[in-house]
């Protein structure tokens, strides 16, 4: 149960980032192409320090090392990278965005196939949402109707909006579906309970 409520929380938190985010490249495209370094660098300089942490953290205990250390250092090294080069990082930070969409769509698509084949109702609403997000996603990585840097940034947030929404109708989904399995199978154990 502690895994389930871990995969919700991971599920809603990456939701409303990509909505977050979409929401911003949609409102303030120029803003988003003036910053996005800082945001970068900012960003996995945080994810960085957290690694290290844990690294302390785990010194008390040297069976559960693992490799924080080693994955908090080459973050810290990337974040200073992105914040001195950060004309060059612009790009492949859009491309790397647009990737993220297509891999979010793509999970979407397995999910359906999963709950088809364990006749889950709603399993072709999560494909439909698979096929659009993946769909924004390539077109986004691809730009075929975009002619400048801010039509792109447009796009991308279009997509990450659209994933971060979806990732949250999903959620919805998904769990009203546990649930209803879960108080089926609770009244069958009842029942069964009371023919004895």
């Amino acid at each position: 149960m502690k895994k389930i409520s871990e995969v919700r929380v991971n599920a809603v938190v990456i939701g409303v980032l990509l909505c977050l985010l979409g929401t911003l490249f949609i409102l303030r495209p120029q803003l988003s192409v003036a910053t996005m370094g800082q945001i970068v660098a900012i960003g996995l300089g945080i994810v960085a320090v957290t690694y290290l942490i844990r690294f302390l953290m785990q010194l008390r205990n040297l069976d559960e090392l693992g490799n924080a250390l080693s994955i908090g250092v080459s973050l810290g090294i990337c974040a200073c990278f992105v914040g001195m080069r950060q004309e060059m990082v612009h790009n492949m930070v859009l491309i790397i965005l647009a990737i993220v969409v297509v891999f979010d769509g793509a999970g979407k698509l397995q999910n359906s196939l999963f709950l088809n084949k364990n006749h889950y109702h709603y399993w072709w609403v999560i494909l439909l949402i698979g096929l659009i997000n993946t769909g924004l996603g390539v077109i986004a990585l691809w730009n075929p109707f975009i002619a400048d840097a801010r039509g792109l940034i447009v796009m991308l947030g279009v997509s990450m909006l659209f994933s971060g929404v979806s990732d949250l109708v999903i959620l919805i989904i998904i769990t009203k579906v546990i649930r209803l399995g879960k108080e089926s199978t609770e009244l069958e154990l009842v029942k069964e309970k009371e023919d004895e």
